[in-house]
């Protein structure tokens, strides 16, 4: 369909991603960059100003979605559509049946907490995309009109010197962000659920379901820490954690570190 629309199509492959400056200047030279909701599409900072990032939201996952990418993408220059899947779509529907929670009500399940929703809603979830819904709803219409606007933008300022954030410095801080209550409440759930976390020991860190993955996390941010950090350099981690990075950190002979999180309880650890 994205060809037939006249967009020339890279499909990510896992080799393509070994290199990530290479893989960085292939996302780059993107318009647009489509995915369902996951950490690929924080490849999205590789993306042009102007590009147009298309998230493909599941059922109970809203909150997430937005938050993660909906609200970051302005601030990035980028223009931002989500395609939001009916029950049908999803293969949650197949698992519980129609009648269940999880389909009629998937906000019940987000208000249980991240950990329950993360369970059902993220890693159970798989999409089957109805084409013939995008088609009638004229979605990819809608993505082409979205980039053809967000280029003309960025090349109308082209004179103008380098091109401009979207963002407005808010000078009240950031918590225009967390204004809405329900986000606060996932906000604090989230930040509870990492508190509450005891340490565990190697045979059952061993025994994950996704230490392959972390794993290879473990090894990209090894990695990235030795090619980008220097002798000396200051450091601003966010997302710290219980400071699993710190060993890195220190291999890469900082001179200066501090760490956030929004678990307290990481922090103080």
């Amino acid at each position: 369909m994205m060809k037939a629309l006249g967009f020339r199509v890279v499909v990510a492959q896992p080799d393509m991603m070994a290199n990530m400056d290479k893989f960085a200047e292939i996302v780059n030279s993107c318009s647009m960059l489509v995915g369902a909701h996951g950490a690929g599409l924080t490849n999205a900072v590789f993306l042009p100003e102007g590009a147009v990032l298309v998230q493909v939201v599941g059922l109970g996952i809203d909150w997430i979605s937005n938050t993660y990418f909906g609200i970051p993408s302005p601030g990035m220059g980028l223009n931002y559509i989500d395609y939001k899947i009916e029950p049908k779509e999803s293969s949650l529907i197949s698992l519980y049946g129609k009648d269940h929670p999880v389909i009629v009500d998937p906000e019940s399940i987000t208000s249980k907490g991240y950990e329950v929703d993360r369970a059902v809603c993220l890693i159970k979830q798989n999409f089957n995309i109805d084409v013939v819904r995008l088609k009638r709803g004229r979605f990819f219409y809608c993505c082409h009109l979205e980039m053809k606007r967000g280029y003309e933008e960025s090349s109308s300022s082209a004179s103008l010197g380098p091109p401009q954030s979207k963002f407005r410095h808010n000078p009240d801080g950031d918590s225009q962000f967390l204004e809405d209550e329900s986000t606060k409440i996932f906000a604090r759930k989230v930040a509870d659920h990492y508190s509450a976390r005891t340490n565990q020991t190697l045979e059952e860190r061993e025994a994950s379901p996704i230490i392959h993955l972390k794993k290879l996390n473990n090894w990209i941010k090894s990695v990235l820490i030795q090619l980008y950090a220097h002798r000396g350099d200051a450091v601003l981690d966010l997302a710290c954690g219980k400071g699993g990075d710190l060993i890195k950190w220190d291999k890469a002979n900082i001179g200066y570190y501090v760490g956030i999180d929004i678990a307290e309880g990481s922090v103080s650890y």
